[in-house]
C-alpha cells in the first residue's frame, strides 16, 4: 500500500461484500439490488474486496507497528 494509497472499510460480515459482487456481476447497481452501497462511491473505490480476518489482521498489526502513537504532550505549566 506504500505507493498505492487505499481506504479500508471494515464490515462485520463478508455477505455485504458478496452481495455487491453478485449485483455487479449481474449488471445491476447496488441500489437496484436493494443494497446500501452508493454507486458514486463504487465508481471512486472500485469493486470492494473482502479480506478474511486471517489475511487482514497481520496487515493492520504491521501498520500499527509502523505508525506508533506520538509521545504524550507535557501538562501545561499554568492552569
Amino acid at each position: 500500500m506504500k505507493d498505492n494509497p487505499t481506504t479500508l472499510y471494515i464490515y462485520p460480515e463478508s455477505k455485504d461484500i458478496a452481495a455487491v459482487d453478485v449485483a455487479l456481476a449481474s449488471g445491476r447497481s447496488p441500489a437496484q439490488a436493494g443494497l446500501y452501497w452508493n454507486s458514486d462511491c463504487l465508481k471512486e473505490i472500485g469493486q470492494p474486496k473482502f479480506w478474511p480476518k486471517q489475511q487482514l489482521e497481520p496487515v493492520i498489526a504491521q501498520w500499527a507497528a509502523d505508525h506508533p502513537p506520538p509521545p504524550p504532550k507535557p501538562a501545561p505549566l499554568c492552569q
